[in-house]
């Protein structure tokens, strides 16, 4: 007997400009959840990270199909190389704001 049941609440599926499906390597940690925008709310947003090079960044509203809409989606950029790995975090000194630092095979941009 189980206390907790899972439930789907969010889903999106990531696919390329042509419709394949992206590859999204999560074990590496290309995804994060954080208030990436520092929006005063302090809202979580769903940060992912292709090997195809697409950032986009979520803001889910959920629902009790456990679906998306487009306005799921608010931003979608081609950085143009793999992203390994995403972390948010506070990585310049003297602001309270949060970044992302984002790991490409021979590159970390923030």
């Amino acid at each position: 007997m189980s206390l907790f049941r899972a439930k789907d609440w969010w889903s999106w599926r990531i696919t390329t400009t042509d419709g394949t499906p992206d590859e999204i390597d999560g074990t590496a940690g290309a995804v994060a959840v954080a208030n990436i925008d520092n929006d005063p709310a302090g809202k979580m947003k769903v940060v992912v990270g292709s090997l195809s090079g697409v950032l986009r960044i979520f803001l889910p509203k959920g629902g009790p199909s456990g679906g998306s809409t487009v306005e799921d989606l608010i931003v979608e950029r081609n950085l143009q190389w793999p992203i390994l790995q995403l972390l948010p975090g506070r990585f310049i000194s003297g602001s309270s704001e949060l970044f992302l630092a984002v790991l490409h095979p021979y590159s970390l941009a923030v």
